[in-house]
């Protein structure tokens, strides 16, 4: 057992890095989904001796490494020879039933992005797919092992001549939340209507947004979650806007906070 002394102690640990494109993944992450940032996490701790927590350079040299091939690439350039390669993310409160949820929607959309090639650079993807099993998976469809605490926590790992690719980051978090995916039914509509015109519809959104996340009736009720901090960033936007600008106007200064579905929004401000 390495202790966390020698683990600190060691060359190799020193010299690692997290690119600041993996770790804007963590603060882009956890800000869209209001997580605390602890939620997200790149470098391992002394208990991670192998794998893309850890730089290749460790992984090839060090004499702490537990695996020497598991994740090793060769032809990498002396920078990312240093660079972590790993991702994790927990999207709830641990060992919850609402996590579990989670877990399921964002394991099978990355798995399934990564299979299909619209996530190249992603090696592997490890979660859960029904909360009750770890579902590991490499890039080419074969499975591997991997430890129970993916059933709160899903893990990527990089192609470590990626870490750089802010672009691969940004569709990381397009795939994981599954905005591009999304079905608006009239009932959501009426909703976001309702909000962002103060009709005192806010609650009501956050309720259905709480509903359909956690897989239940919409109509239901159920307490408002995370996403709070998303519905209130839109609705600080909102409130900013000059009620006399022209839709086009409205809709471009929303563009920043919902991409290709400001004009939608712009059109419904433009009935106030």
């Amino acid at each position: 057992m390495v202790s966390e002394a020698q683990f600190n102690a060691d060359a190799f640990v020193k010299r690692e890095v997290v690119t600041p494109e993996l770790d804007g993944l963590g603060d882009d992450l956890c800000r869209l989904t209001g997580r605390p940032r602890v939620a997200a996490g790149t470098k391992g701790d002394h208990k991670h001796l192998k794998g893309g927590h850890r730089s290749n350079e460790f992984v090839r040299e060090s004499p702490l490494c537990t695996n020497r091939t598991y994740t090793f690439q060769s032809g990498l350039s002396a920078e990312q020879e240093r660079h972590i390669a790993a991702f994790d993310f927990t999207p709830g409160e641990w060992g919850t039933a609402a996590n579990r949820a989670i877990m399921r929607k964002h394991t099978a959309r990355l798995r399934a992005a990564m299979l299909d090639g619209s996530l190249a650079g992603v090696r592997q993807v490890i979660g859960t797919l029904d909360g009750e099993e770890v579902s590991a998976t490499n890039a080419d469809g074969s499975s591997f092992d991997a430890d129970d605490s993916h059933l709160d926590h899903w893990h990527l790992t990089f192609d470590r001549r990626r870490c750089r690719d802010k672009t691969l980051m940004e569709r990381v978090i397009a795939v994981a939340l599954g905005d591009e995916e999304d079905d608006v039914t009239p009932q959501d509509v009426a909703a976001i209507k309702a909000a962002i015109l103060g009709d005192g519809g806010m609650q009501m959104l956050f309720t259905r947004v709480e509903a359909l996340t956690s897989g239940r009736d919409p109509h239901t009720g159920g307490q408002p979650n995370v996403l709070h901090q998303r519905l209130n960033t839109i609705a600080r936007a909102v409130s900013q806007i000059d009620a006399d600008l022209s839709v086009a106007e409205q809709a471009e200064v929303l563009r920043k906070v919902l991409g290709d579905r400001a004009a939608d929004v712009g059109a419904l401000l433009a009935k106030k």
